[in-house]
């Protein structure tokens, strides 16, 4: 058989005709065309390749920033005010966390300073009984004075 030729018959190829895509031309045309839709092999690019991107991209959103419209003097007095009042807020917030810190300081300084009363009131020497005796004598006294 010929190339391209096809074994069936022509009652069946007339029938599939609408389904079947039609060949590429067979021309030198056609073999320039396959060249043309094959993948190039990559290629990277230079050094001035790349610093041209760059400088293009740079360009690019330097534009981009300067079309951007500029806020206009209310829209800055906002945003000033709205910065004054969040300033304002964390004054306070830092304010309370420094109180609060404070007083957990002075917690724990009576707490040491207790604590160092309590060992000291331990480590005194026990009075013997005479010494309470003659205490108590004196308290009694005392009252007896008062009356």
């Amino acid at each position: 058989m010929e190339r391209g030729a096809s074994c069936r018959s022509p009652a069946k190829l007339s029938a599939n005709s609408q389904t079947t895509k039609p060949a590429l031309p067979r021309s030198s045309a056609g073999h320039a065309l396959n060249e043309r839709l094959r993948m190039k092999g990559y290629k990277a690019p230079s050094f001035e390749d790349r610093a041209a991107s760059a400088m293009q991209a740079k360009e690019k959103a330097l534009a981009k920033l300067k079309a951007k419209p500029q806020p206009d003097a209310a829209e800055l007095a906002e945003r000033a005010a709205r910065q004054v009042e969040r300033d304002a807020i964390a004054a306070a917030k830092s304010a309370k966390a420094r109180e609060a810190r404070e007083e957990k300081q002075r917690l724990a300084d009576e707490k040491r300073a207790q604590a160092k009363a309590d060992k000291l009131k331990a480590e005194q020497p026990k009075r013997t009984e005479a010494e309470q005796k003659a205490a108590r004598d004196a308290r009694y006294a005392a009252r007896k004075s008062r009356k």
